[in-house]
């Protein structure tokens, strides 16, 4: 009898799982590779609800473990959080979804944003069939957030919930609303950008 069992699982508490380290790697997994490209390419295709792979996990007892385990590149984790599964096959996907929308990938020194300028003349134009690809931009890392959201590009990490955007675009919509000239764009920020990003 096989002890497989398919689950779906939500890629919020996927990557909730991997920040507090319930959501670990075994030891042998190669480290992560992924260029921005095909970041943006999966974020694209996950936004699209289109399918992006299965993953294989394994459930791992932590007073028998099986497998040594690391935590996931990107996290803050110590090596001896306890982990309840171990990715064996997702782990590129899945670290790349991290990185962008937990603005961790030090590394190679890169933040992912919305280029909301593009979203926006997308939105006007009534255009309904949208390349996510194309609105997603990467930029330096640590460049203060602020001054990006200035230039209109949103960081993916303000993305992780409705609640941390709509916290974290507060003040900025508040200063547009000071500027008649913007009514059409805090229009389309107050009740069109979540709809693109549900």
């Amino acid at each position: 009898m096989s002890n497989f069992r398919p689950d779906r699982k939500k890629i919020s508490e996927l990557l909730s799982g991997i920040d507090k380290g319930i959501i670990q790697l075994p030891s042998f997994q190669r480290s992560y590779k992924w260029k921005p490209s095909q970041v943006k390419k999966l974020l694209d295709s996950i936004q699209k609800n289109h399918p992006a792979g299965s993953l294989l996990m394994l459930e791992v007892s932590q007073t028998a473990p099986l497998i040594g385990k690391v935590p996931f590149y990107g996290t803050t984790h110590a090596d001896d959080a306890e982990s309840d599964f171990l990715v064996l096959d997702g782990q590129q996907r899945l670290t790349s979804c991290y990185c962008a929308l937990y603005n961790t990938d030090l590394a190679s020194n890169r933040s992912y944003y919305v280029d909301l300028n593009k979203l926006f003349s997308i939105d006007q134009r009534g255009e309904e069939d949208i390349d996510f690809e194309d609105i997603i931009i990467h930029k330096e890392h640590k460049i203060h957030f602020g001054s990006m959201l200035e230039k209109r590009f949103l960081p993916l990490n303000f993305m992780k919930n409705r609640d941390t955007l709509r916290e974290k675009m507060k003040s900025y919509k508040d200063e547009l609303r000071s500027s008649p000239n913007e009514k059409d764009f805090l229009d389309f920020l107050d009740l069109k950008l979540e709809k693109y990003f549900g």
